[in-house]
């Protein structure tokens, strides 16, 4: 899972070494027809910003947003969730929010917003409901 949609890989080795090949996690990865994004720690006006920064020159695809370890929520944090989410709109993709009970849930559910996204309790519901389709 890469956080925020940014994962760098190297598939160069040591100096004078054979190139490492990709593990099967990787190639997995890659093989996936959905993103998976990671938020940790405080959810605020810069945190998704990388994934919103990546939607749009991407191909149209679904992403899985695993909020499980988001400690606290501000409202420019809630304002780029909404973003990113109008923005998958645009690209005819899904997101799909791992929210279980905590303060992205709390906040979101406050706000009237939580019916807004599609929401699941844990990341492995999200990919079965990912590999399922629409």
């Amino acid at each position: 899972m890469r956080a925020c949609g940014v994962g760098v890989r190297s598939a160069v080795g040591r100096a004078g070494t054979e190139p490492i090949p990709p593990s099967d996690a990787y190639r997995e990865e890659l093989s996936r027809p959905w993103d998976e994004w990671r938020v940790e720690g405080p959810l605020d006006g810069m945190s998704p910003r990388a994934a919103l920064a990546v939607a749009p020159r991407r191909p149209p695809r679904d992403c899985l947003l695993d909020l499980t370890g988001v400690t606290s929520v501000d409202s420019a944090g809630v304002g780029a969730l909404l973003a990113l989410r109008r923005q998958m709109l645009e690209l005819g993709a899904r997101l799909v929010v791992v929210a279980p009970e905590g303060p992205v849930r709390r906040v979101l559910e406050w706000l009237g917003l939580y019916e807004c996204f599609l929401t699941v309790a844990d990341a492995e519901q999200g990919r079965r409901l990912l590999k399922t389709g629409p």
